[in-house]
């Protein structure tokens, strides 16, 4: 294509985006809100569902692909360091496993085939939606050791307002996604209804810390962990940081390893490291030589 027919097509693309600024800037965000969570409303009831197979971290399932979401993630074969890095530690069979902010359950599958059918996964998501295609993913591959919670990890059990997005997360106080009200749990509450877990993966969108903060009594019993750190991706928006997060897997319990998927080299945690300043992994399992 030509300098000049190219610039002769991308002239109603700049077009369009100028005047969805405009409209943006004047439209009153309860509304453009409303307007969003309507087009992805029809977005999901038009998407087109089937199911895929594919080789998730070296176990093969089938899912289910209910939104252009779970397309771009799931329909493609994986391979996650996490799961090699917590295997060294308490990730193996008979193990007990919280997945906290598990999406559609794709990720716990993966984590119920490791620990076997002498061990068990709770899988919990704030989202409707995700909670559904999560059931739905766990039936058509016939796991039996895997069960699902509609819930919000929150500091404190009771009520939070949760977005209505495909990936949800809590609400940030701006309601840019429509708000629901979601039945809240902390971490503990979980730990003391199902047990302690031996591993908790931890991908909150931001809201870690919160859930961190509930967590003191099963903190105590030195489960492993896995953590996204949602640096600039709405830690800071809900008042926490990189250094609140770390603060609880001290480094004279835990060794921490850190990496993300631009930098996906992985490192023992040191402060200053380039990794930390965006979105990252984090994974912290107990000192061999801490009684």
């Amino acid at each position: 294509m030509s300098s000049d027919v190219a610039a002769t097509a991308r002239k109603p693309i700049a077009a369009r985006s100028v005047l969805k600024g405009i409209v943006r800037r004047i439209t009153p965000p309860q509304v453009w809100a409303q307007l969003r969570v309507a087009k992805l409303r029809r977005h999901v009831a038009s998407f087109q569902r089937r199911t895929v197979r594919h080789n998730y971290c070296g176990y093969e399932l089938t899912v289910e692909l209910p939104d252009g979401m779970a397309e771009g993630w799931y329909d493609q074969d994986w391979r996650l360091s996490e799961f090699d890095l917590l295997k060294q530690g308490a990730l193996r069979s008979g193990a007990r496993v919280f997945d906290l902010g598990a999406h559609q359950c794709v990720y716990a599958m993966v984590i119920a085939k490791i620990v076997g059918e002498s061990g068990s996964v709770l899988a919990v998501e704030g989202s409707a939606h995700n909670a559904v295609a999560a059931r739905n993913n766990i039936r058509l591959n016939g796991i039996s050791n895997l069960n699902v919670v509609n819930a919000v990890v929150a500091q404190k059990p009771g009520e939070m307002m949760f977005n209505q997005g495909l990936n949800g997360r809590v609400d940030d106080g701006s309601g840019q996604w429509g708000r629901t009200v979601v039945k809240a749990v902390s971490i503990d509450q979980l730990s003391a209804e199902h047990g302690n877990p031996d591993v908790i993966f931890l991908d909150l969108e931001g809201y870690e810390t919160a859930a961190l903060k509930g967590a003191s009594k099963t903190l105590a019993h030195r489960p492993d962990w896995f953590v996204e750190v949602h640096t600039k991706r709405g830690l800071e928006e809900f008042g926490s940081s990189v250094d609140e997060v770390l603060s609880f897997f001290p480094e004279s319990i835990y060794q921490r390893q850190v990496w993300s998927d631009e930098m996906p080299k992985v490192h023992d945690y040191s402060p200053g490291l380039a990794v930390l300043n965006d979105r990252f992994f984090l994974v912290a399992t107990n000192r061999k030589d801490v009684a």
